[in-house]
């Protein structure tokens, strides 16, 4: 068997992107674009992880309901929680928008933006806060501690938590900070987009 003394290593965070058909070169060149960023901003896991982990986010174009209505849908499909740990992370997700929008986005210089914030809510974001019991639905107070520290530092030195968007559609609602924060209604993670975007800590 294995000495006890042995201790895990970091692991590494590891996006990997699965084409799946409806998509453009420079539609899919945008994807590779956007996994280098959040592999480049999440350097591991808060666990202790003793094997490598992939995150398999499948990406795909569909037609759904032409411009402006449906954009898609993006978020995990399967997560996993390490032996000895409390914290779940997702392990697959997916990636759909309609064909006729994602057109739209790369047209109008926004699809990168998009596209990074699309895979945040893949990764966690908005997503598995309540699973990881970080936040509670209505309250719009996120309560994680290492982005209150964030935001503390760079936001607001007295907040007790980081505020969620409880205005909005279903989506919209629950899972992105809120427009009315401390920070700037640029963020990439607030729920609007709103021309060049900004990432806070």
């Amino acid at each position: 068997g294995l000495s006890s003394q042995v201790q895990a290593e970091m692991v590494d965070f590891d996006i990997n992107i699965i084409f799946d058909g409806g998509l453009t070169q420079s539609q899919m060149d945008v994807f590779t674009d956007a996994e280098r960023f959040w592999e480049s901003q999440i350097v591991g896991y808060a666990a202790d992880l003793p094997f490598n982990v992939t995150l398999d986010i499948t990406a795909r174009g569909e037609n759904i309901d032409g411009v402006g209505k449906i954009l898609g849908s993006a978020g995990p499909t399967q997560v996993f929680r390490p032996f000895g740990s409390s914290t779940f992370y997702t392990a697959n997700g997916l990636m759909r928008f309609d064909t006729a929008d994602i057109l739209a986005l790369e047209n109008a210089g926004t699809l990168s933006a998009v596209i990074n914030h699309e895979i945040a809510h893949v990764i966690g974001f908005g997503s598995l806060w309540e699973l990881n019991n970080l936040y509670v639905e209505g309250t719009g107070e996120y309560t994680g501690a290492f982005a209150l520290s964030a935001y503390r530092n760079e936001f607001d030195s007295q907040a007790t938590f980081v505020p969620v968007e409880l205005d909005g559609s279903q989506g919209t609602i629950d899972a992105h900070w809120d427009e009315n924060w401390q920070g700037p209604q640029s963020d990439l993670l607030t729920g609007y987009l709103e021309g060049q975007t900004t990432l806070s800590e």
